[in-house]
């Protein structure tokens, strides 16, 4: 890995990568200081999350299992490769909102590694629609590209939540990661939007007219992720939510 170290598109894709999946990136130390302009990156992990993801999808599908126990293993596999990252912090913010009293309170919880019935109720209900979502999708002809599409399109806000909304600590993942680069932000919404015009582009090609269950089951099913923030942004969203002024 150290040898791309001095391409910064490359340096800024593994810092990525290590953010927020399991995989075995290695990186140099120094390549961590460049952090905070690596944002715009976020959806191309989206891509190799959802690509690996639908993957396993396909395989099952052609292995005859069906589009419900497909639809399972690509959750299974998604949480796998990312470490169950926005499931932990899903239910970090169903404790934390509902839990405690005073934002003090709701943060200390939030920090607490346990888990409550609230983080257990966020967690049953979203990774069951989430699953029943994919399986809706499994049997359309673009299953394939809308996995990806939902996976880019679920990381693509974090870079701008966390440049507009201010840390709600000053210590914690969320803080180290620090996000501040403008560029960033914007680098991932063209992420984004070329998704997007790709995704309507497969929808429109294969069903004259468009298929609006597909496009909207793609956007729906991003949105497990989105709402669970990942840890490095969560703080923050809960900070503003609490504290609007």
């Amino acid at each position: 890995m150290h040898a791309f170290i001095h391409s910064p598109i490359i340096r800024d894709i593994f810092i990525c990568i290590s953010l927020l999946t399991r995989l075995p990136v290695q990186l140099d130390e120094r390549a961590y200081e460049h952090r905070s302009a690596a944002g715009w990156a976020f959806p191309l992990v989206g891509v190799v999350v959802g690509t690996a993801s639908a993957l396993i999808g396909i395989l099952c599908m052609i292995l005859g299992f069906g589009p419900n126990i497909s639809a399972g293993c690509v959750v299974m596999t998604s949480l796998i490769i990312t470490g169950a990252m926005h499931a932990d912090g899903l239910a970090d913010c169903a404790d934390g909102f509902w839990g405690g009293w005073t934002i003090e309170r709701r943060l200390a919880i939030m920090k607490d590694s346990h888990i409550g019935a609230y983080g257990v109720i966020a967690l049953i209900l979203i990774i069951g629609l989430q699953w029943q979502i994919i399986a809706a999708l499994m049997q359309a002809e673009i299953a394939f590209i809308a996995l990806i599409s939902a996976a880019v399109l679920s990381r693509a806000p974090l870079p701008l939540i966390m440049v507009r909304i201010p840390n709600a600590r000053g210590a914690g993942l969320s803080h180290q990661t620090a996000m501040s680069d403008q560029n960033a932000a914007y680098g991932a919404r063209r992420c984004r939007d070329r998704t997007c015009q790709m995704e309507n582009r497969g929808t429109h090609g294969r069903h004259p007219g468009g298929n609006t269950d597909v496009g909207r089951n793609i956007h729906i099913a991003g949105c497990p992720s989105i709402f669970g923030i990942k840890k490095p942004a969560l703080p923050r969203v809960f900070l503003k939510l609490s504290n609007p002024n």
